[in-house]
């Protein structure tokens, strides 16, 4: 089964499909929440998202969120009942290419009796959610968010706040406003508080995957391949990752900072400035909280056509490169490093910073003090020695000037 599932993970990547949750029918007025999936090697824009009828785009309230690897598309669906079709055009996947996507759905029945806007949300402090109740009524309403309360709200627009201090750790969360499950992303650092001190710690992120471990091809002159790798996040809770690589030769897309959900993954494409000339050697490092995961990638020139090809290595074989290669520091028996350390030709490579351990700085004295009695005794030892054979030397000379007399 795991066979299967790395499989799927290393072929999507050259898969052209677009997913979206989009329903079948809508009602008047209702807030449409789209959740679109691929995989996307630029961002969508508002304007490449439509909603149309016989070709003609419909005037509507909407907005596009990316929370994660994935878009939320939210809009107040057409007042009229008809048939419609979801549009999306012009996107950049990873394989290269540029998809348009459209799906049909209809909006029937009776008005909705309320809507919110927007739809999704993402924030780094206090935000609001617009609810228009749309019948002659007032109409009672559940929150889920920060405790689960009832709410009546009078005819037209009203504003429902939140706090951004009530949002314990950042990440993602669905706040339940009615029938309304909206996405709301929280831009907070993730950290805890240690009970006995106070100390304020960040929660240390696990359960990061690469796939492959290593990029190995071989290559002709004046080409310019790409490659592709994901990440996954096999672990509990969200994980907050980065890139950091040579820019000068490698161009990685996406290039920003992803947050991924439980068991999801993302998909980057690795490209080169120019066309290869010579052989390289590169390491991305994937950063997430303190620990820091390398990716070696060895591209090799070759003038035989035959010998050209590929290989996705599934294990992390950071051992055939030199620490200096990995941008890290081999620390001495005394010294310990700042993060996780990796296997390098040269032994343990510390990617963090070596610095004395505290045991060694408060030892460093005493051996002082045993290694400079140990060069007095050694002095003091050859300083008898050489007195007592001097005073040897002297009582023999007499006795043979004794004798020639």
């Amino acid at each position: 089964m795991k066979f299967f599932i790395l499989l799927l993970i290393l072929i999507l990547p050259f898969s052209s499909a677009i997913v979206t949750d989009l329903r079948e029918n809508y009602s008047p007025k209702e807030t449409m929440i789209v959740k679109i999936a691929g995989a996307f090697s630029e961002p969508i824009k508002e304007e490449n998202v439509e909603i149309k009828r016989n070709n003609v785009v419909m005037p509507v309230e909407y907005g596009i969120v990316k929370i994660a690897t994935n878009y939320y598309y939210w809009a107040i669906a057409p007042n009229e009942e008809n048939n419609y079709t979801l549009s999306i055009k012009d996107t950049h996947l990873t394989n290269g290419s540029i998809e348009n996507y459209k799906k049909d759905f209809k909006v029937v029945g009776d008005e909705e009796k309320y809507s919110v806007s927007p739809g999704a949300v993402t924030s780094s402090g206090n935000f609001s959610i617009d609810l228009n109740v749309n019948g002659d009524e007032p109409v009672s309403i559940g929150i889920s968010f920060p405790n689960q309360y009832e709410k009546v709200f009078d005819i037209g627009k009203s504003e429902i706040e939140f706090n951004f201090k009530d949002f314990k750790n950042g990440g993602l969360y669905f706040i339940n406003i009615g029938e309304y499950r909206i996405p709301v992303y929280i831009a907070k650092e993730i950290k805890e508080v240690n009970n006995e001190t106070g100390e304020v710690i960040e929660i240390e992120e696990k359960a990061l995957r690469i796939i492959p471990g290593r990029i190995e091809s071989i290559v002709l002159a004046n080409t310019n391949p790409i490659y592709t790798f994901n990440i996954i996040n096999e672990g509990e809770g969200f994980l907050n990752t980065y890139l950091d690589y040579n820019r000068n030769v490698l161009r990685i897309e996406p290039d920003e900072r992803i947050v991924l959900e439980e068991n999801e993954s993302v998909t980057y494409v690795v490209k080169f400035n120019s066309a290869i000339k010579s052989n390289i050697k590169e390491i991305i490092n994937i950063h997430s909280g303190t620990k820091v995961i390398p990716l070696g990638i060895d591209v090799q020139i070759s003038e035989d056509e035959d010998e050209v090809q590929t290989k996705y290595v599934s294990e992390n074989l950071s051992d055939l490169y030199k620490c200096a290669e990995l941008k890290g520091n081999i620390c001495s028996a005394s010294q310990v490093c700042s993060q996780e350390s990796v296997i390098s030709i040269d032994g343990s490579c510390c990617l963090g910073i070596c610095s004395e351990s505290k045991s060694t700085e408060e030892g460093g004295s005493y051996w002082g003090y045993i290694i400079f009695g140990i060069l007095i005794l050694g002095g003091a030892y050859f300083w008898f020695k050489y007195k007592k054979g001097a005073g040897k030397n002297a009582f023999q000379e007499r006795v043979l000037k004794a004798e020639r007399v």
